[in-house]
Parts: structure tokens; sequence; C-alpha cells
């Protein structure tokens, strides 16, 4: 009697483990981190050291940019949200806290990769596979910016 109730005691606790490992569920394709493979301004390749070193994390709404900036992972980090809706993804710097103002500091777009603070960018998702994907975003000049992103893990 007492191995059996010692067995269900294990088994119920093996299982309330199992049952969630991500904070906020699962959000589906986009989860986990991708590498920004490749990044264009108009058909332009960008040759700045910071896009090879540069990712992009998604996880409940929260997107997170990070770029290693030396040999000694010192990073720059932004923070803002994002909102997938078919077949656009729109990515919003424009948050703040009590000791920053809207856009700047941690919450300031990635400006090496010619993003802005000042209004969330409507993109354009294509190229959609498993291990990457594309976006696109014209800017209000006119301006169009491609990032290639791969898949991490």
């Amino acid at each position: 009697m007492m191995r059996k109730f010692i067995t269900i005691v294990i088994m119920t606790v093996a299982l309330m483990t199992l049952g969630g490992c991500q904070n906020d569920g699962h959000i589906g394709w986009l989860f986990g981190v991708w590498r920004v493979a490749e990044y264009t301004v108009d058909g332009t390749p960008q040759d700045n050291a910071l896009i090879g070193t540069t990712t992009i994390a998604f996880q409940n709404n929260v997107v997170e940019v990070v770029a290693l900036t030396d040999d000694y992972y010192s990073t720059y980090e932004r923070f803002g949200s994002w909102e997938e809706n078919g077949s656009t993804l729109t990515l919003d710097f424009t948050h703040s806290d009590d000791a920053q103002a809207p856009g700047t500091g941690s919450y300031a777009a990635p400006a090496w990769l010619g993003m802005t603070s000042s209004a969330p960018m409507v993109m354009t998702v294509s190229d959609r596979k498993g291990d990457g994907f594309t976006l696109t975003w014209e800017t209000p000049q006119g301006i169009t910016n491609v990032y290639k992103l791969r898949k991490t893990w």
C-alpha cells in the first residue's frame, strides 16, 4: 500500500513539473532567438560590425535586441514590444519607465539596424521557413529596410 502511495505522489510531482517551461506559454513560430543574418537598405548590404553579432529574441509580447560590441561580451540591449497580425509584425520601441523617457535608454530602437523609436514599425513578414524569415520595413521617408533572420534556438 505504501509503495503504491509513493508511486502516485512521484508521478503527480513529475507531471506537475512538466506542465510549464516558458514564461506566459509558447507564442508560436516566433518564440526563441533569431540572428540577423543580413540587413540591406534600399538593396545595399550594410556592413556595420554590430549587424553580424545582433540577435532578436521574442517571448510573450516582449522583443529584445542584443548586439555584442567587443571581444569582452559587452552588449547593447534594447527592449520593446511586438505584435503579429497575419503577414505583418509590429515592433514598438516607444516604451518608458520611471528612469527613462519614452524610446530612450534600453527602450531605444536599435539604431544600428536603422530602426526608430518615434513610432511603432509595421513590417512585412515573408520567406517564412522553420529556420528563418525575412522582415521588410519601409520608413516614412520611403527607405526600404530588409532584415533576414535565422533561428539560433
